[in-house]
């Protein structure tokens, strides 16, 4: 009887992840139907893309086998970013992922670990994670620059949860740390306010607001 559960558990979640990935090549298809040709096209496991200055265009191959962890790849064209200087991927794992920002001028690729949030004004772009495996934690700042994207500053201690840009150059995230005592139910924290400012190098600066106890991610994925 165990043994019958378990293999309907099993299967109903293939069954999830295959929707899942149904879904997420509709929404590709969607985004890529709406830009001009030659910027960004698939054909069938292959994602093509464009780039400047007389670059050849690249070209990724899904990876779906999954015959080992860092075999599961699924690159997903997410779109441009930046005055359609870079394209946006995000690629899936067997748990978890990650997203990818290919500089069309250069060819370059950067790897982060959760969405980049970019500020107003387009000049700094920001990243961060809360993830209980899988993946990295922690607080990662980089500036556009003429050359491309050029990290300023990184934190890796931590998970971090993004809350907002307040302007060009400062962002507020909150650091999540473990609490039994104070914080009780799963994985619960206590979450402090922080300040990110992207002048004079990129700094964190806490600000005197007391802590709040907040739930982590689950399974590597953040909680809405």
């Amino acid at each position: 009887m165990r043994a019958l559960i378990l293999l309907l558990a099993l299967a109903g979640s293939a069954g999830l992840q295959a929707a899942d990935a149904d879904r997420e090549a509709v929404a590709e298809a969607e985004r890529l139907r709406n830009q001009a040709p030659g910027l960004a096209q698939r054909d069938g496991d292959r994602l093509r893309l464009g780039l400047l200055d007389g670059l050849e265009p690249r070209v990724l191959v899904d990876q779906p086998t999954c015959d080992r962890y860092e075999n599961c790849l699924r690159p997903r064209w997410m779109g441009l970013r930046i005055g359609q200087r870079f394209h946006e991927l995000r690629t899936d794992f067997y748990e978890g992922d990650r997203w990818i920002w290919i500089d069309r001028h250069s060819g370059l690729e950067t790897a982060m670990e959760d969405r980049p949030r970019t500020a107003p004004g387009e000049r700094h772009v920001l990243v961060v994670n809360e993830s209980e495996a899988y993946q990295r934690n922690g607080l990662w700042l980089w500036e556009v620059t003429r050359q491309g994207l050029s990290l300023r500053f990184a934190y890796e201690d931590a998970p971090f949860r993004f809350v907002a840009w307040e302007s060009p150059t400062q962002a507020l995230v909150m650091r999540l740390s473990p609490d039994p005592t104070r914080c009780r139910g799963g994985w619960r924290g206590q979450a402090y306010r922080l300040r990110v400012r992207a002048d004079q190098g990129g700094r964190l600066e806490r600000l005197p607001q007391p802590a709040r106890c907040l739930a982590f991610a689950a399974e590597g994925k953040r909680r809405a």
